[in-house]
């Protein structure tokens, strides 16, 4: 087959999938609607250090255009050529710092395929289950109750701050020291007896400094 022949085939196939106004706005329509369940499923799992209202609105216009540019190919072989050409030039250089934001981007860039596809059964259901496993997964973390508690205190007291944390579930994570002062970093599973223990670590002599927070499980 020649390039010309390449060429009329591409123009026999562009007929037979040629877009309408009601094809383009319907299949933009329920890719709208899915990215929205993205939307808030970002909106209600994030557990990063600050939320980001654009990014998460920039998941939605991800899913439109994509869609916008899966329906172009579908209906012109011809121009989807140069379409990969352009594309192929783009480069994207803002940093991710949270990981499940990777896993967004490729969920909306996904929708976006499967919608424009128009393969609305399929970017339904499939919408809908990673929408629930992220949900139940989040969930299951938060049920963890984790804590991290960060002690900075000074050389020869470890042994009165090992006697109060002996009576909780406790790993320990690092360990520094800064001259004749020990910062010591403590993953708590449960607080069993609330916080009042913070209140007794606070009141050892050789205790300068108690933080009690709380964190999703990753720790660096």
């Amino acid at each position: 087959m020649t390039f010309s022949d390449f060429i009329n085939n591409a123009s026999e196939m562009r007929s037979l999938n040629t877009l309408t106004p009601l094809n383009v706005f319907v299949t933009l329509l329920i890719t709208f609607i899915l990215a929205l369940l993205i939307y808030f499923t970002y909106r209600k799992n994030f557990n990063g250090v600050s939320y980001n209202h654009m990014f998460n609105v920039s998941l939605i216009l991800m899913s439109v255009i994509t869609a916008t540019i899966i329906m172009t190919i579908r209906s012109n072989i011809v121009l989807s050529l140069g379409m990969v050409g352009a594309l192929s030039i783009v480069r994207f250089r803002s940093a991710i710092k949270e990981p499940m934001d990777i896993i967004y981007l490729f969920w909306s860039i996904s929708l976006g395929i499967i919608a424009g596809a128009r393969l609305f059964e399929v970017a339904g259901i499939a919408t809908v289950f990673i929408s629930a496993i992220i949900f139940i997964l989040v969930r299951f973390t938060n049920q963890l109750d984790l804590f991290l508690l960060i002690i900075q205190y000074e050389d020869g007291f470890e042994s009165d701050i090992m006697d109060i944390l002996s009576e909780m579930s406790y790993s320990l994570k690092s360990k520094r020291a800064y001259g004749n002062t020990i910062e010591m970093t403590v993953e708590i599973k449960r607080a069993q007896k609330g916080t009042s223990f913070v209140e007794d670590l606070n009141q050892i002599i050789g205790v300068k400094n108690v933080s009690f927070i709380s964190y999703n499980g990753h720790f660096e």
